[in-house]
Parts: C-alpha cells; sequence; structure tokens
C-alpha cells in the first residue's frame, strides 16, 4: 500500500517535472516570437518614417513645379 502510494507520488512528480519542462519550453518559445514581433514594429516604424519624409519631399517638389508651371500661364 505504501509502496503504491511511493510510486502514484513519483509518477505525479514526473508529470509536474514534465509539464514545467514543457511551459518552460513554450515560454521561451514565445519570447523568441515577441523579439521577433519588436524587430518587425521597428523596421515598420522606420519604414513608415521614410516614407513620411519621402511624401514631405514629393509635396516640395510638386509646389515647386506648380509654380513652375504658373510662370508660362497665359
Amino acid at each position: 500500500l505504501i509502496v503504491d502510494q511511493i510510486a502514484q507520488i513519483n509518477d505525479m512528480n514526473f508529470h509536474i517535472a514534465t509539464a514545467a519542462e514543457q511551459q518552460s519550453s513554450v515560454t521561451d518559445e514565445m519570447n523568441l516570437n515577441l523579439n521577433n514581433v519588436r524587430e518587425l514594429v521597428e523596421a515598420s516604424v522606420t519604414v513608415v518614417t521614410e516614407l513620411a519624409e519621402t511624401s514631405g519631399d514629393i509635396q516640395n517638389n510638386a509646389e515647386a513645379l506648380d509654380l513652375k508651371i504658373k510662370e508660362f500661364a497665359v
């Protein structure tokens, strides 16, 4: 009876250790995924910033072109 209970306790300990190891593995994978998401967000912010700057340059060029075209108006 006591031997059976010890065997059950050992079995439960094994299951707990296995579950803890799996949770640790999942946590590591989640951490890696979150780091990847952070890197993607940072890259997206860089691209959006560059697009905003380019858009401003295009707007300035369009305004300058508009002024040049108006010089030819009759």
